[in-house]
C-alpha cells in the first residue's frame, strides 16, 4: 500500500469534513467552503463505490465502469475515495496508464484548489 498517499488522502478528507462543518456552523470566516467540502466528500464516496463496483464487474465479466467516469470523479475531488477503493478492493493498482492519469487528476485538482484559494492575492 502507498502509505504517503493514504495519509494525504485521510488528511484531505478530514480537512473537508472539518472545514465544511466549521463553515456550516459559522466557526470559520471562509464562506462557501462547505460547497468544496461537500463536493470532495460526495465525489470521494461515489469514487470509492465505483471502484468496488468496477472490481465486482470485472470479476463477474459484466459491463465495466468507464475509466473516464472514475477520472472525472477524481478531478472533482474524489481522489481520496478512489485511492481507498483501489487499496481496499485491490483494483487498478498495477495498470500503469490508469495510475499516471490518477496522479495527474490529483495534481490538477490540487492546483485548481490552490488557484481558487489564492486567486484574490494575484489580481
Amino acid at each position: 500500500m502507498i502509505i504517503w498517499l493514504t495519509r494525504i488522502s485521510l488528511v484531505y478528507l478530514l480537512l473537508a469534513v472539518g472545514l465544511t462543518t466549521g463553515d456550516l456552523l459559522g466557526w470559520i470566516p471562509l464562506q462557501g467552503v462547505w460547497i468544496w467540502g461537500s463536493v470532495v466528500l460526495a465525489s470521494s464516496g461515489l469514487a470509492l463505490m465505483m471502484q468496488g463496483t468496477d472490481k465486482w464487474s470485472a470479476r463477474n465479466e459484466l459491463s465495466r465502469v468507464p475509466e473516464k467516469w472514475l477520472l472525472a470523479l477524481e478531478l472533482a475531488g474524489g481522489w481520496p475515495g478512489s485511492h481507498f477503493g483501489q487499496q481496499w478492493f485491490r483494483h487498478k493498482t498495477s495498470k500503469t496508464s490508469y495510475r499516471v492519469s490518477f496522479y495527474a487528476m490529483i495534481v490538477l485538482h490540487l492546483a485548481a484548489v490552490a488557484a481558487i484559494l489564492f486567486w484574490d492575492q494575484y489580481q
